[in-house]
């Protein structure tokens, strides 16, 4: 049985990308309000070079640990398709105690909708790679082939657990243009992105929507999509599925090693027109604690 799964939507041309994150977390005991306002603490969106494995420790006890490292000279080619893409973005915390006088750091609110408006001509092609059935990706079988994997994913959640697992590609739901799912060794609520193709005043583009997160304890977010899924450099990512149920306890992986057994096609294909200089990415979520209040974050 092959490791757990999370899928992100790919994006042809014009297609807008709407992301839909569903987690598990418990969030028990805490008594005190929350004060700071809801927000977007940080958002990014950069090309990859790499994803390495670093081992901190000794022989006997040692903690597993990742880094997406940045090009060492920014990657512009127009047209050109990087080793990977990382977005990462995180919300407002504060410490709060519980009825033990323990402190956790809490998101401020629980995220509701998130919606990110990506540079036009930025695309992802969903048939770069098979298609997992979707029944498969979100039941409780077996877990989507490396075949179908476009990347990974992180979460952080309250009380510093983290979950780690591949983004696959899933067979669309009817009306949708694509879909991806976020696997995890826990096959409950599994994560679906999903997109629909739109198009702007400055060309074909796509945003990224989750749409009525649950209220879960989410801090942060990454999600990595690889330029070419099939690639043989991302083999030691393919399959590999982690989690952390403490800030303090190790990351515990396992799984990876996977080759595709397909065509190495691209899949993400950065803006072909670069005559406009420098572009933007925007951020935009709200809570559930305030639906509506929208508070923003560029890149």
């Amino acid at each position: 049985m092959r490791r757990p799964t999370t899928h992100f939507p790919a994006v042809h041309a014009g297609v807008l990308l709407a992301l839909c994150l569903s987690m598990a977390a418990t969030l028990v005991g805490v008594s005190v309000a929350q004060a700071k306002p809801f927000g977007i603490s940080s958002f990014s969106l950069e090309p990859i070079e790499r994803t390495t494995e670093k081992l901190a420790g000794n022989a006997l006890e040692y903690e597993l640990e990742y880094d997406n490292g940045p090009y060492a000279t920014p990657f512009t080619q127009a047209g050109g398709h990087p080793w990977a893409l990382t977005a990462k973005f995180a919300f407002e915390t504060e410490e709060v105690k519980n009825f033990q006088h323990e402190v956790t750091v809490l998101p401020t609110h629980d995220p509701k909708d998130i919606v990110s408006s990506l540079p036009p001509g930025l695309l992802g092609d969903p048939m770069a790679v098979p298609r997992c059935p979707l029944a498969r990706a979100t039941g409780s079988g077996e877990f989507c082939p490396g075949a179908t994997q476009i990347g990974f994913w992180s979460v952080h959640l309250i009380g510093g657990h983290q979950i780690l697992g591949p983004i696959v590609n899933v067979t669309p739901e009817v009306g949708q243009s694509a879909e991806f799912a976020l696997e995890n060794r826990v096959k409950i609520q599994t994560p679906l992105l999903t997109a629909h193709l739109v198009r702007t005043a400055q060309g074909y583009g796509f945003t990224v929507a989750g749409i009525d997160t649950p209220a879960l304890g989410i801090q942060d977010v990454e999600l990595t999509f690889w330029g070419v899924p099939a690639d043989p450099s991302h083999n030691p990512w393919r399959g590999r599925f982690c989690t952390r149920p403490e800030k303090a306890d190790p990351l515990d992986c396992g799984g990876g090693g996977e080759s595709a057994g397909v065509a190495a096609v691209p899949f993400l294909t950065l803006p072909t027109d670069c005559a406009a200089g420098p572009q933007s990415t925007v951020l935009r979520a709200d809570s559930w604690e305030e639906p509506g209040t929208v508070r923003e974050g560029q890149y």
